[in-house]
């Protein structure tokens, strides 16, 4: 079974003896099957994030994992050495050895040379780069495969449009407000990033609270925002407050930035 599925076997000797009848039998002996060697249709690599908050921190690390298994779907045999390296930062690479299940993680760590031309991989623009790793297959092959990354920055915030003053009546409202939030390359910021808007005596729809998934695209709900406001208490019989329109961003590495989106007067 060696190759083809991994485990463990028990091995006994027996000898049926008839003169007397009787029966002999050793006691049983464990053996470990290993699986073979990795296969190319069965090497994967996957970084825990694919935003990387790194473009504008240096030595912020993130974690990248691959999983080696053989052409028959077992992981390949623990202790298999992977070879990692990066088109940009800095990458762990040092005992990077298969555990049971095949898989090995090591960091990668933002540093010099960062995603911007000249020091890209090919074929990809600024803030993106490529991590790779490899083993060594059957009859020495070279198994390998990469992943995209996309490094980010500190976020940005801009407003796109909308009123610079509002002046909301008794139950009334206004907008729309647009902005957007990337970061200098005007990309995405990266997971767990909250961007909420909020103002005195006022309703906020919209893109009003978010908080950012893993992701590398741009657009509607991911870099630019819309939002409108109302009167939060269009029944009270108080006279009009002042009113200020305000855009907060809390990055989990970079740290909060706000904005005024506008000011003005709500009834």
């Amino acid at each position: 079974m060696s190759g083809s599925q991994a485990g463990a076997v028990q091995i006994e000797a027996i000898i049926n003896l008839t003169n007397p009848v009787r029966v002999i039998k050793s006691q049983p002996v464990r053996i470990s099957i290993n699986s073979g060697f990795a296969d190319q249709n069965h090497f994967t690599i996957a970084p825990s994030r694919y935003n990387f908050p790194g473009l504008e921190k240096a030595f912020y690390s993130m974690p990248i994992s691959i999983q080696a298994g053989d052409k028959y779907s077992n992981p390949v045999k623990e202790g298999t050495t992977v070879y990692f390296n990066s088109a940009n930062g800095i990458i762990q690479t040092l005992s990077g050895m298969t555990d049971k299940n095949g898989f090995v993680t090591m960091n990668l760590y933002s540093s010099n040379p960062y995603p911007l031309a000249p020091n890209l991989a090919s074929g990809l623009a600024n803030g993106f780069s490529r991590v790779y790793a490899r083993t060594i297959g059957r009859d020495s092959t070279f198994i390998a495969d990469s992943v995209e990354i996309l490094w980010t920055g500190k976020p940005v915030l801009t407003k796109t449009g909308g009123p610079a003053t509002y002046t909301i009546a008794q139950g009334g409202s206004d907008g729309p407000f647009t902005f957007t939030v990337a970061d200098y390359l005007s990309h995405p910021m990266s997971e767990g990033t909250s961007i909420s808007v909020s103002g005195t005596g006022l309703v906020v729809s919209g893109n009003a609270n978010v908080v950012m998934p893993d992701t590398k695209s741009s657009g509607p709900g991911l870099t630019t925002f819309t939002i409108s406001i109302a009167d939060a208490d269009p029944t009270d019989t108080n006279p009009p407050v002042e009113s200020r329109l305000i855009l907060t961003v809390t990055h989990p590495v970079y740290g909060t930035y706000t904005l005024e989106l506008a000011a003005g007067t709500v009834d």
